[in-house]
């Protein structure tokens, strides 16, 4: 799966994950389906296993992207 540089889902994380380091946050967590999971590993989150959550009968997975201090 292809990051697409300019289509609004894109830009919207790229800010919300900027937003987030300028706030001095520690990270991003979120929960997708299993075929988001490619797509927001290239934004550096990391699959963190199954959620509790079963949403629409649906298995969901835990998500997270954690900023390394001082960027």
């Amino acid at each position: 799966m292809e990051i697409q540089g300019n289509s609004k889902e894109f830009l919207l994380l790229r800010q919300v994950l900027a937003d987030a380091r300028a706030q001095g946050r520690q990270g991003c967590v979120l929960t997708c389906k299993a075929g988001l999971l490619p797509y927001y590993e290239k934004f550096g989150f990391q699959n963190r296993g199954v959620s509790p959550s079963a949403l629409a009968g649906q298995s969901w997975y835990d998500m997270a992207v954690l900023f390394a201090p001082g960027r």
